[in-house]
C-alpha cells in the first residue's frame, strides 16, 4: 500500500485509501487498535457518503473528526487520464458516519483547479483550515503542474458532539 492517509484519533490509528503495486486505487478504511495491535476493516460498518477510491489525499484531525480532502482518483502512466478529487469528507469516529461537505466548500471561481493530490493541509484553530500546494493536471509526458497556492476554508465547529459544517468555501 502506498500514498494512503494515516491519522491518529482517540488512541487509534485510521488508514484510508491509497493504491497498491498494480496502481489500483482503494477506498477501504481500517482502524489500528494500538492496545491490541490489531487492524480492523471498518469499511463495511461505516454509514454516509464514503470518499471514492483515491491516493495522495490531504487530511487532518479536528476534535473528534477525521477530514479527507482531494486526492488522485484515476491514474495513467502518461498523466493524460489523471483525475483529481475536489471532495471534502468528515468522518465521525464515534458514530462511524461519513458526511460530505464538498458542495459547500467550493471556491467562488468554478474554473479554479481545486482538485489536486499531495497538498499540505492544516487546521490552525478557530475553524480555519489552510491548504497549500499539491499537484494538478499533466502535460502528456506525465509531469504534473505543481501548485504554489494557499487556500483558506473556514469551518463552523458548533460543538464536539456534531460534525463541523462549512462557514465559507475555499478562497485565495
Amino acid at each position: 500500500r502506498d500514498s494512503q492517509v494515516l491519522k491518529a484519533l482517540d488512541g487509534k490509528i485510521y488508514c484510508f485509501g491509497g493504491w497498491d503495486s498494480n496502481n489500483v486505487m482503494h477506498d477501504d478504511f481500517y482502524v489500528f487498535d494500538v492496545e491490541t495491535r490489531e487492524w480492523t476493516d471498518i469499511s463495511k460498518f461505516t454509514t454516509g457518503p464514503t470518499p471514492s477510491a483515491r491516493c495522495c489525499t490531504s487530511s487532518f484531525v479536528l476534535s473528534d473528526y477525521f477530514l479527507v480532502f482531494g486526492g488522485l482518483t484515476a491514474w495513467s502512466e502518461d498523466g493524460a487520464l489523471n483525475e483529481y478529487s475536489t471532495t471534502l469528507h468528515v468522518f465521525d469516529h464515534a458514530s462511524l458516519a461519513w458526511t460530505e461537505l464538498t458542495k459547500h466548500a467550493m471556491p467562488p471561481d468554478p474554473d479554479y483547479p481545486l482538485g489536486r493530490w499531495g497538498g499540505g493541509i492544516a487546521h490552525v484553530g478557530d475553524g480555519r483550515v489552510f491548504l497549500y500546494g499539491g499537484a494538478y493536471g499533466a502535460n502528456g509526458e506525465g509531469d504534473a503542474l505543481c501548485l504554489g497556492d494557499l487556500l483558506l476554508l473556514t469551518l463552523d465547529l458548533h460543538s464536539s458532539s456534531s460534525p463541523p459544517t462549512v462557514a465559507s468555501g475555499w478562497r485565495l
